[in-house]
């Protein structure tokens, strides 16, 4: 049988009680998926939600706040209906489904609900008192106590399948819909359920209107309208890519493509009868975005799109409207950073830079300075004093910068996807297709096929012979973390204390001040009967030793790992970045800036967090605390 996983609080100490948000009209980076009135607001304000797990509250000067909530897409929102809370589902589209509740007005979770499956409905009950989630599993229906995240149980009879559920005003009784095709009605006096109504199967995007006398949903681009008394279809209606609306009571349709920037249809009632539609409003716009969620505001329309743009417009009865766009696409995304020389180049979408700072005493970024146009790049690596640009899970080749140049001199060409690519041990390694580790000759300008096995998950040379490999496992008997000679192709498993070891990283100040002293640290998978936990662990090359440095208690099995200056930086934690001191074992938790941040780079002087938007973070080593975040503009300007 399927479980609900676990349900997570969120502590949240006075230092983060209220997040940073950012005030910006900058699009979503990827599909808008969810777009909100707020209910609370006497304006036009909004939410707006997108598969790159941002929040944003649109003010009526339309102007945004941004806020990443998850590193996962978000498929479903909902808003308490007397709080400024926020319910949303978010998944990674398979294993990973959880329901998390947020304290908008602070920007901080309250707690989360994990599932092993998808969730087909999500909504508040009527006073707010519940919050009910329909699943696909022998579960059923869901009852969380809003305030405290409990899970309850106001109805017995079971309620399998629901993609709709909607409480009365009063939350005495529920009406809900089945995906195969049943209306139910219930009671939360007897928790029984009341009367069940069979009628048209496999609705999706149900609503209810007309003071709960009709039920409405689509299924292959067709609208069917049900008596909810009776389960009958009363009116059936073909549109191309129809968004069903309930505006004071009534039924509307958007349809996405039945005109150059779609139209608004009204179903009328004569007689206690339902017509059909009739245009209400038609819409201009010069966009060619699909459209992927409209919501209806106080006095106007909003439309999110598949590029992460939203547009905007009046409403007004037998007129044609214009679509006015809100957001911008104003700013480049930095992919990495690195440090070569107490230099700082920093990668966008669209160049190569370097980071100028006017005073070396204080040695901040002030401007940067395009040094060549980069594109569909996505990764930065120092190699022994070079600076060596590639792109991760793509097979385009593998460029070292030429600085006296500003030209990108290609090393190779990768036969696989580049999985990664390391500077280690004097080394220059990479992972092909998650099975094949080469390393590079600077003197042959050739690759050279050092490995071969499925399941590479990771990879890391402690001398110019000596490389250590994780790989997955099927069985108990092999192990996750090998040992490979690349002279005389020797190979020998070794004994670590994990059951999956992957994010492979050594310290190379480490390893040459003392040789004999040869560490991998790691991030291993500790499996027992109750939970699985992440790692953080050393490996002792020398001694053939493991020693867990640190547990998490959380399960990530998709972390980076990296060492600088004896401290081990990760986001196994997802939401923030941590490090661990490998000599006094201090842990720390570091702030975050408005966006996740998914990777790390340091020059000593400064640590740099890479953000999912695409911002740079600036820190003090010894400080957790955001010093600066950074942003390039389409125009090659920084600014802070």
């Amino acid at each position: 049988m399927k479980k609900v996983l676990c349900l997570v609080f969120s502590v949240f100490t006075a230092a983060h009680a209220f997040a940073q948000l950012r005030s910006s009209s900058e699009s979503h980076s990827g599909e808008v998926s969810v777009l909100i009135k707020d209910t609370t607001a006497s304006d036009d304000s909004f939410y707006s939600l997108g598969k790159d797990g941002f929040l944003v509250y649109w003010k009526s000067d339309n102007s945004g706040e941004r806020y990443q909530i998850s590193s996962k897409q978000i498929k479903a929102a909902v808003l308490h209906p007397t709080k400024k809370e926020i319910a949303v589902y978010e998944t990674d589209g398979s294993s990973i489904n959880t329901i998390s509740v947020w304290d908008v007005s602070k920007m901080s979770r309250k707690y989360s609900v994990n599932f092993e499956d998808s969730i087909l409905s999500l909504c508040y009950s009527k006073k707010g008192t519940y919050l009910i989630a329909g699943t696909s599993t022998e579960l059923g229906t869901i009852f969380i106590n809003s305030s405290n995240g409990n899970l309850e149980k106001p109805i017995t009879d079971s309620m399998n399948m629901m993609s709709f559920v909607e409480t009365t005003d009063t939350e005495k009784s529920l009406m809900s819909y089945s995906l195969t095709g049943n209306i139910c009605y219930y009671s939360f006096s007897d928790k029984k359920l009341k009367a069940k109504i069979p009628s048209t199967k496999g609705l999706n995007s149900p609503v209810v209107f007309s003071k709960y006398r009709y039920f409405a949903g689509i299924n292959a681009g067709n609208i069917y309208i049900i008596n909810a008394k009776t389960g009958k279809t009363i009116l059936e209606h073909s549109a191309v890519k129809p968004y069903l609306l309930v505006i004071n009571d009534d039924l509307y349709y958007y349809d996405a493509t039945s005109s150059k920037a779609g139209t608004l249809y009204k179903f009328p009632v004569e007689n206690d009868e339902i017509k059909k539609p009739v245009v209400f409003q038609n819409f201009k716009s010069s966009m060619r975005d699909l459209i992927s969620d409209v919501s209806i505001l106080s006095n106007s329309i909003v439309f999110g799109t598949s590029s992460g743009d939203i547009y905007k417009a009046e409403i007004a009865e037998n007129e044609t409207k214009e679509m006015t766009l809100l957001t911008t696409k104003n700013l480049q995304k930095i992919n990495d950073v690195s440090i070569v020389d107490n230099r700082t180049y920093i990668l966008t979408n669209k160049s190569l830079f370097e980071g100028m700072i006017d005073n070396p005493e204080v040695p901040e970024l002030t401007s940067v300075k395009e040094l060549i146009p980069v594109s569909n790049y996505t990764n930065l690596l120092c190699h022994e004093g070079s600076l060596i640009v590639w792109s991760k899970n793509t097979n385009n080749p593998v460029y070292s910068f030429d600085f006296t140049t500003k030209k990108l001199i290609k090393l190779f060409t990768p036969q696989g996807q580049l999985v990664s690519l390391k500077s280690c041990a004097g080394q220059l390694i990479e992972i092909e297709s998650g099975k094949t580790v080469k390393k590079y000759n600077f003197d042959r300008k050739a690759l050279q096929e050092v490995y071969y096995g499925s399941g590479v998950q990771d990879a890391v040379m402690l001398s110019s012979e000596d490389l250590y490999i994780a790989k997955t496992v099927t069985n108990s008997i092999d192990s996750p973390l090998i040992y490979v000679n690349t002279r005389t192709h020797e190979t020998l498993p070794l004994k670590i204390d994990a059951d999956y070891v992957y994010a492979l990283s050594n310290d190379e100040v480490e390893l040459s001040n003392k040789p004999d002293e040869k560490n991998i640290y790691a991030l291993g998978i500790k499996h027992n009967s109750k939970n699985s936990s992440t790692v953080l662990l050393k490996y002792n090359a020398t001694k053939k030793t493991t020693e867990v440095i640190y547990d998490f208690k959380k399960l990530n099995m998709h972390s980076f790992n990296i060492i600088y200056n004896q401290n081990v930086y990760n986001n196994v934690l997802d939401s923030t970045i941590t490090s661990v001191n490998v000599k006094s074992k201090k842990f720390t938790s570091y702030d975050r800036s408005n966006s996740l941040p998914v990777h790390v780079s340091n020059n000593f002087e400064y640590i740099y967090f890479i953000n999912s938007d695409g911002s740079l973070s600036l820190l003090k080593p010894g400080s957790s605390s955001i010093l600066k975040d950074y942003y390039i503009t389409n125009e090659k300007e920084l600014f802070n």
